[in-house]
């Protein structure tokens, strides 16, 4: 798998500028549970580091190892869901006039964790190409089948996105 830069780069910083926002009129060190559950409408779960990690890690793997299976439907179908997700919940915060610095505050992992489950994501979706040879042409390529160095380097950028989340 080859690794590009420049990407990376991007993420980083635009990792860099989310943490830059703090909001000013919440103190999240003083009854963050409370605050953040009133102030976004958002029901507030007691996840630590291990089980976001865990649970990203499925979906990943959900996404890139099922997902070649299926032809990259579950690929599909497991993004257009979180985009929909995503898009109700930002709008909603937006719409009850929440505080921005707030939302983009609580935002700070989701650069890392989307360019994660996008390099997922094209594994899932080489399933097509796989299944196209394998139909269409009768020619079997073990090269298409995803390999561990494709799976490693998405989970670790998910650790990072994990422990980004919980600070």
């Amino acid at each position: 798998m080859k690794v590009h830069k420049l990407p990376l780069v991007i993420i980083f910083i635009i990792t860099l500028i989310l943490f830059s926002y703090k909001p000013s009129d919440i103190n999240l060190l003083l009854n963050i549970t409370n605050n953040t559950t009133n102030n976004l409408g958002i029901i507030h779960t007691k996840y630590d580091f291990i089980n976001i990690f865990i649970s990203n890690l499925v979906v990943g793997l959900v996404l890139s190892i099922i997902g070649f299976f299926t032809g990259g439907l579950i690929t599909f179908f497991i993004i257009v869901w979180n985009l929909l997700l995503i898009w109700i919940l930002y709008s909603n915060a937006i719409y009850n006039h929440n505080s921005l610095s707030l939302i983009l505050y609580l935002s700070k992992h989701v650069p890392l964790e989307i360019y994660a489950f996008t390099l997922f994501s094209i594994v899932g979706f080489r399933g097509f190409g796989f299944y196209k040879q394998l139909i269409v042409y009768k020619n079997f390529d073990i090269k298409l089948f995803p390999n561990i160095y494709e799976i490693i380097f998405p989970s670790i950028l998910l650790f990072f996105s994990s422990s980004i989340e919980v600070l």
